[in-house]
């Protein structure tokens, strides 16, 4: 019995389906045909690329500690330095 194999996908790639099918002159089924991906896997690029995006704008000058709260750094105390 052989084994199928899984393709997988780069993060550009991923990026650039979800984007496309995010645009209001696309539909979900357009950007599946166009690049060959079953519906199923585009939602949940979707779902991840959303649930992820807000971290694009979250402050990189505080670190949660490991009880949840934010600590802050400054020059003494700051891992970089």
């Amino acid at each position: 019995m052989t084994r199928i194999q899984r393709r997988q996908f780069a993060p550009e790639f991923k990026l650039q389906v979800v984007l496309e099918s995010l645009q209001r002159d696309t539909t979900m089924e357009g950007v599946c045909r166009k690049y060959g991906i079953v519906t199923s896997v585009v939602v949940r690029w979707r779902d991840e690329f959303k649930k992820r995006a807000a971290m694009v704008f979250a402050d990189k000058r505080t670190t949660l500690t490991g009880n949840g709260r934010r600590m802050g750094f400054s020059r003494d105390n700051h891992p970089m330095s």
